[in-house]
């Protein structure tokens, strides 16, 4: 009998928390309509409010059955309903990696290497996380562990050598945005949460997992992405608005006594963080095709999955109006809905209404 690989929910959680590290590091400014300072702050919060709520369906899913993927239990109500629900996967998390991939390739050659093509750093992301994915789950979380505790590092790190260019002065009044300009702005954090699906989706890698873990995972990333806007706000103010990656911009002036221009190495930080979650994404893309094609040759869809995200990414590659466009596209919103709150409730109900036909006959 094959034995399913695992690792633990610390493991898992902070490869979700480094995958969102890494598109809070890699936000581009114009994406959304910007907010006052204060107000993004609050929008902070809004965001944590709305994974809250949206994460209720994936906690309800977990306690029923933490072992047993959403396709596991989807396959047990009906093969096809099976099927569906990978082809509906496989397009949302292809087009959140090919955003991811969009976004580590301006980031990089924005700041970094602007002197070097994009497509160079897509491809040597992807094949650096198709080895990882192909070393397995076990190995993406011992690596995350790693790379956690320098990752924090650089943070606090950041946030600490700025106090004194700290000024509350940049901050303005609560509330001068409308309310629904606020909650819009939250809501579109959020969606890029996809990684809020992964708890059903990788179940079965995952030991002893229970919902509490998902919760806490949002109560420590709102934690963290209050903390950086208000970071940001009080530091950079209004020119943070004006900087395509704004946290970038604080790290260059992160130093301490004679160390100083240390932004390569924190940059370096956050390139570890785009490696974890592209790798996730590959390797959960990989079971999603044995899933739906059959369960030979992993490495095949592995590499199958990062070929799709490159060819998606060649059109999207150094172009950041596209970036913004796609990012802004109904189409996101709707895979995060769909794969974190609809299709974990339509389960949830089907499989209900098969216990219940299921009695009726007894």
């Amino acid at each position: 009998m094959k034995l399913t690989a695992e690792i633990t929910p610390f493991q898992f959680y902070t490869v979700l928390f480094l995958s969102r590290v890494f598109a809070m590091v890699t936000y581009v400014a114009g994406v959304r309509e910007q907010l006052t300072s204060t107000d993004e702050v609050i929008a902070a919060v809004v965001t944590g409010i709305f994974l809250l709520i949206t994460a209720i369906p994936v906690v309800l899913f977990l306690r029923k059955d933490s072992k047993s993927s959403i396709i596991t239990r989807a396959e047990c109500i009906s093969p096809l309903f099976s099927k569906i629900l990978c082809i509906i996967y496989l397009g949302s998390y292809l087009w959140f990696g090919i955003i991811t991939s969009v976004r580590f390739g301006i980031f990089t050659g924005s700041v970094m290497f602007p002197d070097t093509d994009v497509v160079f750093f897509i491809v040597m992301m992807l094949a650096a996380s198709s080895y990882i994915a192909l070393k397995g789950i076990e190995c993406i979380g011992r690596s995350s562990v790693i790379i956690l505790i320098p990752v924090i590092g650089a943070m606090i790190f950041v946030f600490a050598t700025q106090s004194e260019r700290f000024d509350i002065l940049n901050f303005t009044h609560p509330f001068t945005d409308s309310i629904k300009d606020i909650a819009s702005s939250g809501f579109y954090s959020a969606s890029r949460t996809g990684e809020l699906a992964f708890p059903v989706l990788l179940a079965p890698f995952v030991k002893k997992q229970k919902g509490k873990h998902v919760f806490s995972w949002i109560f420590i990333i709102t934690a963290v992405i209050t903390v950086t806007e208000i970071i940001l706000t009080g530091v950079l103010g209004k020119f943070g608005s004006t900087q395509l990656f704004s946290m970038y911009s604080l790290s260059v002036l992160a130093q301490t006594g004679f160390i100083e221009r240390l932004d390569a190495i924190i940059t370096c930080m956050w390139l570890l963080c785009a490696a974890v979650k592209i790798s996730i994404t590959l390797f959960l893309c990989g079971n999603l095709f044995s899933a739906l094609i059959g369960k030979q040759k992993n490495v095949m869809y592995i590499l199958l999955s990062a070929a799709l995200i490159f060819a998606g990414s060649l059109p999207l590659a150094d172009n950041l109006i596209s970036l913004t466009e796609i990012i802004r596209s109904p189409l996101t919103f709707i895979f995060f809905l769909a794969t974190v709150c609809i299709i974990p409730v339509t389960v949830m109900l089907s499989e209900k209404l098969k216990e219940r036909k299921k009695h009726e006959k007894a």
